[in-house]
């Protein structure tokens, strides 16, 4: 099969200039994560499900050339381009929409110089999640409408919490109309705080302290969810978040 514009791109590169890929491999859902756990006294096991495994994707591609120098070049190329030390956003051609959270995996061959122009790129997907779109908002201490969430999983916010003073602010999470979770930020001067929590991180990028107090909560958000910050004018609160599918 040929993309239309074959676009794939790793860690910020874009391999699209150095191959061709015709073929895509990958699960139709990663495999769960099942735990099973037997109970004395009871016949059939207790059964739990938490998430999903990695797996992997494999690219069969092709080198856009096929002269010997030209060959060795371009594989020189690309294996410098596959290198990474943790992982990194990896986008396929068949749906560019989306990206994932990978570590290139193989093949051995790569750094064979030879006449030929297959290969096969297999990257391990750590995060079995695909991210899409990436959505900022402005939310007010008087919103009342659920924030535009997609995705089919709950996605990590970033919150960003402009203050002209020092002090706590609590922002918090309602999910179909009820309140479920809470942040109480507390800052030592005024200026902007990042809240990010998937890292679970707070940082005042003017050099002041920033910090969440233990009864807070880093949650996600979902579709139907809603956020409601404490802040009086001049403040402002945005919140960014992508949305993440199976």
């Amino acid at each position: 099969m040929i993309y239309i514009d074959n676009l794939t791109v790793f860690n910020g590169v874009e391999l699209s200039r150095w191959v061709l890929v015709d073929d895509i491999k990958r699960p139709v859902q990663p495999k769960r994560k099942v735990t099973t756990t037997f109970v004395p006294g009871q016949q059939v096991p207790h059964v739990s499900i938490d998430g999903f495994e990695p797996y992997t994707i494999t690219l069969h591609a092709r080198l856009r050339k096929h002269a010997l120098a030209e060959v060795v070049e371009y594989r020189r190329a690309l294996t410098q381009a596959l290198l990474a030390n943790k992982p990194a956003r990896l986008i396929l051609p068949d749906d560019t929409s989306r990206s994932y959270l990978a570590i290139y995996q193989g093949d051995d061959t790569i750094s064979i110089f030879e006449n030929k122009t297959e290969l096969e790129l297999t990257f391990l997907i750590i995060d079995p999640i695909a991210y899409g779109a990436r959505h900022s908002q402005a939310v007010y201490a008087r919103s009342d409408a659920p924030l535009n969430i997609g995705g089919t999983q709950p996605t990590y916010p970033t919150f960003t919490l402009t203050k002209h003073t020092s002090g706590v602010t609590t922002i918090k999470k309602y999910h179909n109309g009820a309140f479920t979770h809470y942040l109480n930020v507390h800052t030592d001067t005024a200026g902007t705080i990042i809240i990010d929590c998937e890292q679970e991180s707070v940082v005042h990028t003017g050099g002041g302290k920033a910090y969440v107090d233990l009864a807070s909560d880093f949650f996600t958000l979902e579709a139907g969810d809603m956020v409601v910050p404490g802040i009086i004018d001049p403040d402002k609160l945005i919140v960014t978040w992508e949305d993440r599918y199976v």
